[in-house]
């Protein structure tokens, strides 16, 4: 199995417009700039004059020194490289590019690789629907630190890494934008990641007469959220011709340990089951206090899931359920989505509060049972959703708000970089900023990213 650091690997599809220039560079530690660069080996290495096989270079611009380039391994062959990446993580110095290999039409990969002080990462493959022609990578990336129990009952300490993927595709039923979390835990990688598709969230009727230009659709776009665990994703929706801003955020795996727990000694009184319905809802508050006590967790927070949880068990009509298993279950459910909104109420505001968990086991279902195997959970809120604006053709980019309740549309011409501002439930006018020798793309698009972000 291939381990933590990382090559993501999916099928894409060519001519869709390439990533904003923003996303090209990022700065690093000291005034260092890494740029993701394409071209032919002959075009990134003169040495290597003649060789026309595409490739993908990082360059890496340090004050004082001349530029470094190297290779990205492994894209000297005969796929094409196209719609580059790069994020610099500060908290590991990390600098991660993402990408799309395509060897032909309908096979293309996306990859994710990481480089840190002249190394790069080993690799590892993201599986998703490979007949399908997918376009528009983008990543962010969110770290915790949090309790659970090991396999003796005691306390231990795990750091997580969460790489959030996103991309678009068009697949039999139609257009869709797919996210995929990527996870290390303690520097290890999970050996799966699960793919959402994140239209499934979203219904309703057409909004707008119109659907969006093809460089609108397929370029979902995802960000830093307001707190250092949660990210703001942009996408079209193609069903009901929305731009929709969703805010997902890590649940604390504290949350999600600690239901584990109550769950599974809960899977072991079937003496109490379905004859004594209020004893087992007074052991399943005793037991997530006891449990929640051990992981360090507020005693407020852990006296409001206990008497949630007792509550749930005892209102159930035994008559209705199957069997102790599927009791559990959804009480397991019911309060990591409790736990979930308590400690995220507050954090942005939204004129509609729906809101989803994602949740997937350590172990990959397809390979096994997941008895017993850790749950991460993904709480995920609507921020906001309008009509899709007008726009015209041109490499695109969607910019959000901290919160994501606000948005900006960007997309660039010869001249100039034009956009349009979220405003209420609509968009303002097209605006633009002229292109010339004293302002480049690159700075424009940051001059907009900021303005959005401060809104």
């Amino acid at each position: 199995m291939k381990t933590a650091a990382l090559i993501i690997a999916i099928a894409l599809g060519l001519g869709a417009a390439g990533p904003a220039l923003a996303d090209q560079t990022a700065l690093g530690d000291n005034g260092q700039l890494f740029r993701v660069e394409t071209g032919t080996m002959a075009q990134l290495f003169p040495a290597a004059k003649g060789n026309l096989s595409p490739a993908l270079a990082l360059s890496i611009v340090t004050p004082g020194a001349p530029t470094q380039r190297l290779l990205v391994p492994g894209t000297e062959g005969r796929e094409v490289e196209n719609t580059p990446s790069v994020v610099f993580e500060p908290t590991s110095s990390l600098v991660y590019l993402i990408w799309e290999s395509r060897s032909n039409y309908i096979h293309s990969q996306i990859r994710l690789i990481a480089f840190q002080a002249g190394h790069w990462s080993s690799d590892i493959e993201l599986t998703g629907t490979f007949f399908s022609l997918k376009t528009a990578p983008s990543l962010a990336v969110t770290r915790d630190t949090y309790w659970t129990f090991d396999a003796s009952g005691s306390p231990v300490r795990h750091q997580r890494t969460i790489f959030h993927t996103l991309w678009w595709e068009e697949a039999t039923g139609g257009e869709r934008v797919v996210y995929s979390p990527v996870v290390l835990l303690d520097g290890s990688y999970l050996g799966w990641n699960p793919l959402f598709v994140l239209n499934d969230l979203i219904d309703g009727e057409p909004a707008n007469a119109l659907p969006a230009t093809p460089d609108l659709a397929r370029s979902p776009a995802i960000q830093s959220g307001p707190a250092g665990d949660s990210v703001v994703i942009s996408f079209v929706d193609s069903k009901t011709r929305q731009l929709v801003q969703l805010e997902l955020s890590t649940v604390a795996g504290e949350l999600g340990a600690l239901t584990s727990a109550v769950a599974q000694d809960l899977g072991h009184q079937a003496g109490l089951f379905p004859s004594n319905l209020p004893a087992l809802g007074d052991r399943a508050r005793a037991q997530l206090v006891d449990f929640g006590y051990r992981l360090h967790m507020h005693p407020g927070l852990l006296a409001y899931l206990g008497s949630m949880a007792q509550s749930y068990v005892t209102s159930q009509d035994a008559g209705q359920l199957l069997d102790l298993g599927t009791l559990v279950d959804k009480a397991r459910a019911q309060l990591v989505d409790f736990g979930y909104k308590m400690v995220r109420q507050g954090l942005g505001e939204s004129r509609d509060h729906r809101s989803w968990l994602f949740e997937f086991p350590s172990i990959d279902p397809r390979q096994g049972s997941i008895d017993g195997s850790p749950l991460h959970s993904l709480g995920v809120r609507l921020a906001a959703e309008r009509p899709v604006p007008t726009t015209e053709s041109g490499a695109t980019t969607v910019y959000a708000s901290r919160n994501g309740s606000e948005a900006l549309v960007a997309w660039s011409t010869r001249q100039e970089l034009r956009y349009r501002e979220s405003m209420g439930a609509g968009w303002s006018e097209v605006h633009s900023l002229p292109l010339d020798v004293n302002m480049s793309l690159q700075a424009a698009q940051l001059i907009l990213e900021q303005r959005i972000r401060n809104r």
